[in-house]
This record gives C-alpha cells, sequence and structure tokens, in this order.
C-alpha cells in the first residue's frame, strides 16, 4: 500500500514540476478565468475515468462542507495567488519562492526532534537550485515585492492543505466536487473583475487542457492517494526536488539559463 502510495506521489511531484511553465505558456489569459478552465477539466477526470472503466455503481458521497470549503479555498487561493504572482515578478522567483512548501510541510509531517533537519534540509536544497540557476539569473527586486508576498502566500497554503488532506479520509469523488466548486468560484470572480480579451492560439489551448489533465488537475488526485496511502515523511523530502524540476522544466524552454557550475 505505502509504495502504491509513494508512486502516485512521485506522478504528482513530476507533474508539479511543469506548472511554472505551463502557466507562463498560458499566461495571456486572465488568471481566474485560466483557473476556471484548468478546474472545470480537473471535476471531470474522475467522473471521465469511471465511465471508461464502466463502472455502474456510483460511490455513495458523504462530502462533508467544512472539509470541502476548506479544501476549495487552498486549492482556489493558492493557484490565483501563484498565476497572479507571475504578473507581478519573474517567474524562476515565483517559482522558488512559492517552492518553499516542501520545506513547510516537512516540518508540518515530521517527527518530534527531526523538525531542525527537515528545516536544514529544505534550506540546502534552495541553495543548491539557485547555484544551479546561476545568482546572476535571479533578479529579487523590492519592484516585485507584490509577486514575492504572493508566491510566498502559495507555499503556505500549499504546505497546509497537504498536510490537511493527510490527516484526513476524503474521497476522490470529493476531490471531483472540490474543483467543480473551485471552477464555479473562479469563473463568477473572472466574469466581475477580469476582461475576456486575449488571443487564444493553439499553443495556449494546449498549455490550458495540459495544466488541467496535470499540475491543476489530475496531479491533484495523484497526490490525495499518495498523502493518504504513502509514507508521509518519505513524500516530503521527494517533494524537495521540486523546484529543482520547475526549473529545470523551465530552462528547457529557454525561461532560464542553466549556470554554467552546473555543466
Amino acid at each position: 500500500m505505502r509504495i502504491l502510495g509513494n508512486s502516485y506521489a512521485i506522478i504528482a511531484i513530476l507533474m508539479g514540476g511543469a506548472l511554472a511553465l505551463l502557466a507562463k505558456e498560458a499566461s495571456e489569459v486572465p488568471p481566474f478565468l485560466l483557473l476556471a478552465m484548468c478546474f472545470f477539466i480537473a471535476a471531470l477526470i474522475m467522473p471521465l475515468l469511471n465511465i471508461v472503466c464502466r463502472k455502474t455503481s456510483v460511490e455513495k458521497s458523504q462530502f462533508k462542507w467544512v472539509e470541502g470549503g476548506i479544501g476549495m479555498t487552498c486549492l482556489l487561493g493558492f493557484h490565483a495567488c501563484y498565476f497572479i504572482a507571475l504578473d507581478y515578478a519573474p517567474v524562476i522567483e515565483v517559482s522558488l519562492i512559492g517552492y518553499l512548501w516542501p520545506m513547510l510541510l516537512a516540518l508540518l509531517v515530521a517527527k518530534k526532534g527531526k523538525k531542525l533537519q527537515s528545516f536544514v534540509g529544505g534550506c540546502i536544497g534552495l541553495i543548491a537550485v539557485s547555484v544551479v540557476l546561476g545568482w546572476d539569473n535571479l533578479s529579487f527586486g523590492s519592484q516585485y515585492f507584490i509577486g514575492y508576498v504572493l508566491a510566498l502566500t502559495c507555499a503556505v497554503l500549499w504546505a497546509f492543505y497537504s498536510w490537511y488532506l493527510s490527516n484526513n479520509q476524503s474521497s476522490s469523488s470529493d476531490m471531483s466536487w472540490q474543483c467543480l466548486g473551485v471552477a464555479i468560484g473562479a469563473l463568477a470572480i473572472s466574469t466581475m473583475s477580469e476582461p475576456w480579451m486575449f488571443e487564444l492560439s493553439w499553443s495556449v489551448v494546449l498549455a490550458i487542457v495540459l495544466l488541467g489533465l496535470g499540475p491543476v488537475g489530475g496531479a491533484f488526485y495523484l497526490w490525495d492517494a499518495g498523502l493518504k496511502r504513502g509514507d508521509k515523511s518519505f513524500i516530503s523530502s521527494l517533494s524537495f526536488s521540486t523546484p529543482l524540476l520547475s526549473a529545470m522544466f523551465l530552462s528547457l524552454f529557454g525561461y532560464v539559463v542553466w549556470s554554467s557550475l552546473a555543466a
């Protein structure tokens, strides 16, 4: 059971590494409208899988509104802050700050006496990524303060959400309802606050679909299953690879340049 759960988490982490790249590719779409599109795709994943697998029996829903509300708030808050942060700060800096969540999660799930070890491990991981990217490629500045705050909010929200998932017994069908709730909420906010004037190219459409199937969709189900069935400490340790994966994807598509130290 733990091996399967750990495998789910590994796939979710790989998907999560592509979040910054795909979000940047779809950045022409207003943030809340983009969220609505992605989460609507995410909400369809489990029902479609049930149809494909020809499941005639429907799992009895035991959706709890308090747990669902916390989940929807964290999902909407995290992704809204992340997408908006990309408009206020460079993508790599947003990713590095946003991916402080593995360190925070490790602190939350670490056993007594190992919290300092988890904190030091997280700091070493972030420093290593910064060295690989090259300090010259990082442009932390006061003009990006709003973006940094939003990115830090992302880290806190996702760490709390992950810890919360690992300590409750919600089902996969609950995740579908949460995604649908986020999609409706994001669409409502978008219609009231955002202009729907943007160029919808095929590359943007592809990025939206991949976001919904991957880091802003399919990864949720896998992450949920992984935290419930796998080794929490092991998974939190694996999460430290997320900033490096994100940097690798961004580098492959030309958004950042590797440091000569990595050569």
